[in-house]
């Protein structure tokens, strides 16, 4: 993944909220067969778009990995975005 995150230009989540672009679940099988949209379930791994002023563990750009349920649905400079509290991630890598 050599492209560079795209950073929130208007929006700045407050707190220690955590805008997160969902990165795109896999399409097509470990055995090669292709999975339908209406069976793939949505990914619960992500880039981390923007960050509140009291979020002291993420930096813009960070792969992180949370809760199936986690989040609302926003959409932020025309990109669908998932707005969560930084307890709401997981782990980030």
């Amino acid at each position: 993944m050599s492209k560079k995150p795209a950073v929130a230009k208007t929006a700045q989540p407050l707190n220690d909220r955590v805008l997160i672009t969902q990165t795109k679940p896999e399409s097509i099988s470990a055995g090669g067969i292709f999975l339908p949209e209406t069976t793939i379930k949505s990914s619960t791994q992500g880039i981390v778009y923007a960050i509140g002023p009291k979020c002291d563990e993420l930096a813009v750009g960070d792969y992180v990995t949370f809760g199936e349920y986690a989040g609302i649905k926003v959409v932020v400079d025309g990109i669908e975005c998932l707005i969560m509290r930084q307890s709401d991630i997981l782990m980030k890598f």
